[in-house]
This record gives C-alpha cells, sequence and structure tokens, in this order.
C-alpha cells in the first residue's frame, strides 16, 4: 500500500511539474495574431498554397486610410500596388504578415512607370515567393490570384478569378512592342492591388496586379514578371 501511495505522490509531482512547464512555455510564445477565417483557410488548403499565402502581407496607408496586397519575393523585397503608397512617408506604413504579425521598414521607394512601389524590411524575411518566368499568353486566358479583398474585417486573403481582357500600350511604346501591360476582367477590387496573377491552366506566375485609377473606376492590370524581375535585379 506505501509502494502504491509512493508511486501516486510521484506520478501527481510529475504531472504539476509537467503543466508548470507547459505554462511556463505558453507566457514565454507569444499567442497567435492570425485571424480566425485565416486559419480556418490555412488549414484547408494545400502546401503551395499555404507557402504562398505566407508570402502574402497587408499593407496600409494610414495617412490616406488605404490599402492593398503586398508580396514578399525572393528578393528579400515587398512589392505592391504604388497608389496605396502615394504620399506616404515610412512612418505612415503599415505591413502585416497573413499570420498577423507586424513589419518594420527601413525604407521604400515608388516606380511610378510600372506602378510598384517596392518595401524593404528592416530584417530579413524568409518564404519570399519565387517569381515565375511569365510566358505566353493572351486575351480569354483565365488567371487567379489570392488577395486582401475591400469589404472585410478584419481583412483575410481571399481566392480571386478573372481573365486576361485586351493589352494596353505604355506612353511611347510602338504598337508592334511588347505591351508592359495586360488588362484584366473580373471582379478584381483595389485591395487586390499588390497581388501575385498565376495563368490558371499551369499555376505560373505572370505578373503582378496593380490598380489603374481612372474616370469611372480603377482597372487592374497586370506588370508582367519578367519586367518585375528586371526592376528586382537591378536593385538588388
Amino acid at each position: 500500500m506505501r509502494k502504491l501511495a509512493f508511486s501516486l505522490f510521484v506520478l501527481l509531482l510529475l504531472l504539476g511539474a509537467g503543466a508548470l512547464f507547459v505554462l511556463k512555455v505558453k507566457r514565454l510564445v507569444p499567442p497567435s495574431k492570425m485571424p480566425p477565417a485565416t486559419q480556418v483557410l490555412m488549414d484547408k488548403l494545400g502546401q503551395s498554397d499555404r507557402d504562398l499565402l505566407q508570402a502574402l502581407f497587408l499593407v496600409t496607408n494610414r495617412a490616406r486610410g488605404t490599402w492593398s496586397t503586398g508580396i514578399l519575393t525572393s528578393y528579400g523585397t515587398i512589392v505592391t500596388d504604388a497608389h496605396t503608397a502615394e504620399g506616404a512617408r515610412l512612418q505612415d506604413l503599415s505591413v502585416l504578415s497573413s499570420k498577423g504579425e507586424p513589419v518594420a521598414l527601413k525604407g521604400f521607394e515608388l516606380d511610378r512607370g510600372l506602378d510598384v512601389a517596392f518595401l524593404y524590411p528592416a530584417q530579413k524575411q524568409g518564404g519570399g515567393l519565387e517569381l515565375g518566368q511569365g510566358g505566353d499568353f493572351g486575351p480569354g486566358d483565365q488567371v487567379y490570384t489570392w488577395g486582401y479583398s475591400d469589404g472585410f474585417d478584419p481583412p483575410q486573403p481571399l481566392l480571386c478569378m478573372g481573365f486576361v481582357a485586351g493589352f494596353r500600350l505604355a506612353p511611347g511604346e510602338s504598337e508592334k512592342g511588347n505591351a508592359t501591360r495586360l488588362v484584366l476582367g473580373g471582379p478584381f477590387t483595389t485591395g487586390y492591388g499588390g497581388s501575385p496573377v498565376f495563368r490558371w491552366r499551369d499555376n505560373q506566375m505572370v505578373g503582378l496586379l496593380v490598380m489603374r485609377p481612372v474616370p469611372t473606376g480603377p482597372v487592374a492590370e497586370v506588370v508582367p514578371v519578367q519586367i518585375l524581375k528586371e526592376r528586382l535585379g537591378a536593385a538588388n
């Protein structure tokens, strides 16, 4: 009987020590800030889509109250729609990962010709998206993207599908040259600006979505991935 009582006493001590250890670890590890809907989404997706979502960032210009999607590239730079960062100072820009973790910036620059903003994290971020090779595609090709749509609070990544509607040549380009913009049709909102665009038939990344403001409402356009890679490579 004494042996049994002693064994129970030792077992209770071990369980108590284990419980104290778990509580201590919980205090050291901050709770997840990921929005519940995003966590459910992550749990339902395959690994490739989860990796993509972990490269998504929510970029907010607090001075103007505007926001858009940002994507961390393998170059270590976060790229987004230039219109969101227009008129902002560094302290005006808030960047959150899809996990709800803030990212400090050491600087940023706008390329108004590309309609792209380049954000430089103060600390190196892991898990950047490898940019694709692009390729031939045109009107009628289906495309999709993951991004932060307007109208959801708290913001959460959502899938959006559309199609290539045509091309737009930048001012000064010859009609015989390569178009530097693809115009998209589909339910894209301003929040999707800065999100990666993929071709549906082979999941190839073809470019970065930007929302060009026009009097009748923003137009969804794609900066081809080849041009984006040239710009990122020159900056690094």
